[in-house]
């Protein structure tokens, strides 16, 4: 609606350059590890949309306003007061709000709807998620950073319009959903009949003095995946009294896994369900002392350590002054640790899995991942 410059045909349209900008600085900002650089996120989305945005000094040249970046420092400095300063700003009523802003998030679906998730992903784990509230303010200072780019008979011609639409918006919902009245009520008595005759064919199916089918001596559930399979076949062949069925749950444990020398969590159940334990990797000194975190090792020479040590080659001074074993050094390795060698650790280090709460039924693959050497977990 603001966008009525005679040259906009001849460049990106507000509407397309602002959904560009505000997906690059999403993209930058919601990037997990795959660019070089990490941008600052402590102060949230919405502050380094602003410390982005106005240093961006070509944005002005591509939307055909060489006044933008002076209009930029006007922006207010916090999320709370974007909103206040654009709302303020529109004048429209408090009535049609909700459906105002809805329809400026769906000009950014994508991106909103990942906002969303992390919303919910936060509600899982008691948490509060403030990115969407962030994205919706950005999208709505892009539209009052506009309104200050134009003269004063642009604004007041965009200003009457939009106030215009926004005031017949009720009206015209209202309008819409008594046209579909007519519609509905054939809806509903079409589905109404056709649940009447599907509820009647499971009666209709079962030939009349057919005696009911005995029950099960034992039923047993399983995963719905075809590894299951065999082994329900098997099961019933061998029982005839056993009944199998399917079912779609998870059989495992609600973990989340870090491995040693990276920050990757890997949530390790359904994407449904939040992680009730956290199984992590520490390095440990061969006398059990925890050992200072080390930093992230990429190298393919920082895998996890063989089961033994390497031995000393013959001839060498380690070889020649090295003492037989001992009856207590031939002892098999404690349960909780895991192998020795050289690692990302020093010499005489011990990677060692740990989880989080204390679960006594965990064997080392609960975690996902079995490292070579490892003899199970320290809980």
């Amino acid at each position: 609606m603001l966008d009525d410059d005679p040259a906009r045909h001849t460049r990106l349209s507000w509407r397309q350059a602002i959904t560009h900008q505000v997906s690059q600085t999403c993209a930058a900002y919601f990037d997990e590890r795959q660019a070089d650089w990490q941008p600052e996120q402590r102060d949230g989305l919405y502050t380094f949309w602003r410390d982005t945005l106005t240093h961006d000094h070509g944005i002005g040249v591509l939307m055909g306003l060489p006044d933008l970046s002076r209009r930029l420092h006007a922006l207010p400095a916090t999320r709370q007061d974007a909103e206040r300063w654009v709302m303020q700003r529109l004048g429209l009523p408090e009535s049609v709000w909700a459906d105002y802003l809805e329809a400026v998030l769906l000009t950014v679906q994508g991106w909103a709807s990942w906002c969303a998730y992390l919303g919910w992903e936060a509600k899982l784990e008691g948490r509060s998620d403030a990115h969407l509230r962030d994205l919706l303010a950005i999208r709505l200072a892009w539209g009052a950073i506009l309104l200050e780019c134009k003269d004063d008979a642009a604004s007041n011609r965009a200003f009457s319009a939009l106030r215009a639409e926004w005031e017949r918006a009720p009206q015209l919902l209202r309008r819409a959903e008594e046209a579909l009245w007519v519609d509905e009520a054939w809806q509903l008595a079409l589905e109404v009949g056709y649940q009447r005759g599907l509820a009647q064919r499971p009666a209709a199916a079962v030939p009349p003095g057919l005696a009911p089918a005995e029950a099960p001596e034992v039923q047993a559930a399983f995963c719905i995946d075809v590894r299951s399979e065999p082994l329900r076949r098997s099961l019933e062949a061998a029982w005839p009294g056993l009944q199998t069925v399917g079912f779609a749950g998870f059989f495992g444990l609600p973990v989340a896994y870090t491995p040693l020398g990276t920050a990757a969590r890997r949530p390790q159940l359904p994407g449904l369900l939040p992680a009730a334990m956290e199984v992590t990797d520490r390095l440990v000194a061969s006398g059990g002392r925890s050992m200072p975190r080390m930093p992230s090792c990429r190298t393919p020479r920082c895998a996890p350590a063989s089961a033994a040590s390497p031995a000393p080659r013959p001839g060498s001074p380690a070889a020649a002054g090295r003492a037989p074993p001992s009856p207590s050094s031939r002892r098999p390795a404690s349960a909780t640790s895991a192998s020795s060698g050289s690692g990302c650790g020093p010499p005489g280090v011990r990677a060692r899995m740990t989880i989080t709460p204390a679960c006594r039924h965990a064997t080392g693959r609960c975690a996902g991942r079995r490292w070579p050497g490892s003899t199970g977990l320290r809980a």
